[in-house]
């Protein structure tokens, strides 16, 4: 979009201005002047008409011709005459002065009494002659417009030159005006450059009194403000950069402190890794020592009820090794995959107790879930009490089945379900008042969970174990 100066606009919208005043005055007061005369001159062809019919209604009323000529001999020599014809009752000519050229304008076409019209170049008119309120005849009279029309182009010719005349006046004044006034903001203007390229030192000259030197004086001020802004900031600007660069040497040198203190800190951690590692490694070995210990002593013992107990013992602390070998194996030292942890402790346990897949199959259905060694040794605990229990009493004579076991959470709570489809649990059997060793430490252990269980008899035995999520450390 193509901008315009101040002085362009100026010089633009007078220059429309002006030429629009001389165009409304070269056509606007011929047209008056022209209306105003043919105003007049209507006037002046109605009172002729109405003198000619006063004249000339003797003479058509008596039918003579001669004395009507006489009437209308006088007629001649009004100024702008240019024709005059009375017709009688019966339409036909009467008297006439100038009758051929009445006829090239086709007089007879003014119908009514008084009609004015502005055809070529005749002002007609058309009175009706009377006598008693009787119509006797009709008196049509023509006048010239030639010498009015020549004095309105005469006076067109003298208000076209005032009209140009005046528009060239006009813009000379606007082109000096409008120099005038944006002379100075031109001036300005250039300042106001040089100062945005960076050049503070230089002012506004101030010419006037008027608004444009108060403008400037205001400008000037301004940009001496700007110059003491301009310092001060350069000046804030050296120091804040000082105290930038001391920062950043202090900055660097913390980021190298808590560098070296990270590597100490990491270097500790590595070594706490590996002693808790070490730790879940012994604790392992100590418990296969005693499982294995307990594995010798049961060689000798030939009562079957001692032998049971002991087994049961040996499954127990395997349980408990096999939560510590996980911990050992795993990157995180604080945490069991219990998904991973139930597949292993199942399998050793069918290995235990001579247990075929092809008789007894399990699924175990749990996700990626996470249990810290407070929580997993309790739940493997309670998984090796129960899985034994199905193994051994759920399947009697080789019968086959399967056991399935699930771990679920809400975010709020876990789920353990220990389910088998097998011969069910004795319906006269309360499971948590019972002397059976297993059932009171898996009591114990739900108790130490803070959970509860609960028992289903439906289509075989299920466990149901209900514990908080807030319990896992």
């Amino acid at each position: 979009m193509k901008l315009y100066s101040i002085r362009t606009k100026l010089v633009i919208l007078f220059s429309l201005l002006i030429g629009s005043i001389s165009i409304f005055v070269y056509f606007y007061f011929p047209a008056r002047q022209e209306k105003q005369a043919i105003l007049a001159l209507g006037d002046k062809a109605k009172s002729i008409a109405e003198m000619a019919v006063f004249s000339v209604s003797p003479a058509l009323l008596f039918n003579d011709r001669e004395d009507a000529e006489k009437a209308l001999e006088g007629i001649k020599k009004v100024k702008n005459f240019a024709y005059l014809v009375v017709l009688d009752v019966s339409g036909n000519v009467f008297s006439a002065v100038n009758e051929d050229k009445a006829n090239q304008v086709n007089f007879s076409q003014v119908k009514s009494d008084i009609h004015l019209s502005r055809e070529d170049t005749f002002y007609k008119t058309m009175l009706t002659i009377r006598h008693e309120d009787s119509e006797i005849g009709k008196l049509y009279l023509g006048l010239s417009l030639e010498d009015i029309r020549v004095e309105i182009e005469k006076s067109r010719t003298t208000i076209a030159f005032v009209s140009l005349l005046l528009f060239i006046t006009g813009m000379v004044a606007i082109f000096g005006i409008s120099t005038m006034l944006t002379g100075p903001l031109m001036k300005m203007v250039k300042t106001f450059k040089r100062i945005t390229g960076g050049d503070l030192s230089h002012r506004a000259e101030v010419n006037s009194r008027d608004e444009v030197g108060s403008l400037a004086n205001s400008f000037n001020l301004m940009v001496d403000n700007l110059e003491n802004a301009h310092k001060e900031l350069r000046s804030a600007n050296i120091y804040l950069e000082k105290r930038v660069s001391e920062r950043t040497k202090e900055l660097q040198n913390e980021i190298n402190e808590r560098k070296r203190a990270e590597k100490q800190i990491q270097a500790s951690l590595k070594e706490k890794e590996v002693l808790l590692q070490e730790i879940h490694h012994r604790v392992k070995n100590n418990m296969q020592i005693i499982s294995s210990l307990l594995n010798i002593h049961s060689r000798y013992i030939s009562d079957e009820i001692a032998l049971k107990v002991i087994g049961n013992c040996q499954d127990r602390v395997d349980s408990m090794a096999l939560v510590h070998e996980r911990l050992y194996q795993a990157k995180d030292l604080a945490r069991v995959n219990f998904g991973e942890y139930a597949r292993t402790l199942s399998s050793n346990l069918f290995s235990s107790l001579g247990v075929y897949s092809d008789a007894v199959t399990i699924k175990v259905k749990v996700a990626d879930i996470y249990l810290g060694v407070d929580m997993a040794i309790p739940c493997g605990l309670v998984l090796t009490e129960l899985i034994s229990n199905s193994l051994k009493y759920a399947f009697p004579d080789g019968r086959k089945g399967e056991i399935e076991i699930s771990l679920d959470s809400d975010g709020k709570k876990f789920t353990l379900v220990v389910k088998d489809n097998g011969k069910g649990f004795p319906t006269d059997l309360d499971f948590q008042n019972t002397e059976s060793l297993g059932l009171q430490l898996t009591n114990m252990l739900v108790e130490q969970l803070e959970g509860s269980i609960e028992l289903d008899r439906t289509g075989g035995t299920t466990y149901k174990i209900i514990f908080p999520v807030h319990s896992q450390s």
